[in-house]
């Protein structure tokens, strides 16, 4: 069944592997940036209520 897979079909789904991992990647760094702030904005709430 693989065998006669034409090779432009492996190569767009070797591309959108790579699509969807950049995008995952992305994601990750605006989730990480995200908590960052979402952390900042409570240490600096902590210490006005001190």
């Amino acid at each position: 069944m693989n065998t006669y897979r034409p090779i432009k079909l492996s190569q767009f789904q070797l591309h959108a592997k790579y699509r969807i991992l950049e995008v995952l990647e992305g994601l990750l760094l605006i989730l990480s940036a995200g908590s960052d702030i979402a952390d900042y904005h409570r240490s600096q709430r902590n210490q006005h209520r001190r």
